[in-house]
């Protein structure tokens, strides 16, 4: 077992540092273009789901990933819409969805068709390029952030 940097509990206190920080900044719009701005918390929870193993550790995420999209008392439509998606995307997991660039652009694409499904099925039809172009940002932001995770990932094997 290995200790310090890449241990376990490290991992995912860096995971739940790492969520704090994306919170914070999604509503700031700094990654807005075109007026359209990412789904950085749903991006970065589908992108752990394929990286923690353990359904306890991932709630942990999913719990504070909900709360920070939408810091309130209470769960609003969106936190609940987020958790659904989101252990959606960990139970897909299991069902072997591949570690690839089509699979992890397969997963975002669903992930974000399902969440404005769910969450306003109107702006969905309403606004179809407005959701394909923050689903492909979604997409770039999604790969950027494996490669980083896998990258990360390889440090501790190796």
């Amino acid at each position: 077992m290995r200790f310090g940097f890449f241990s376990p509990r490290t991992r995912i206190l860096l995971a739940v540092l790492m969520l704090l920080i994306v919170g914070a900044v999604q509503g700031t719009g700094y990654f807005s273009v075109l007026g359209v701005q990412p789904n950085l918390i749903l991006v970065t929870l589908i992108i752990f789901s394929l990286f923690i193993q353990t359904l306890p550790n991932y709630l942990l995420l999913v719990l504070l990933g909900a709360i920070s999209i939408q810091p309130q008392a209470g769960f609003s439509k969106e936190s609940l819409v987020l958790s659904l998606v989101s252990l959606l995307a960990f139970w897909l997991k299991s069902r072997r969805v591949t570690q690839t660039l089509p699979g992890i652009a397969a997963l975002m694409l669903i992930a974000t068709g399902v969440f404005y499904l769910l969450l306003d099925p109107t702006f969905l039809v309403g606004s179809v390029s407005v959701v394909l172009l923050e689903a492909l940002y979604n997409v770039i932001i999604a790969v950027f952030l494996f490669e980083v995770c896998a990258w990360y990932q390889r440090k501790i094997v190796g």
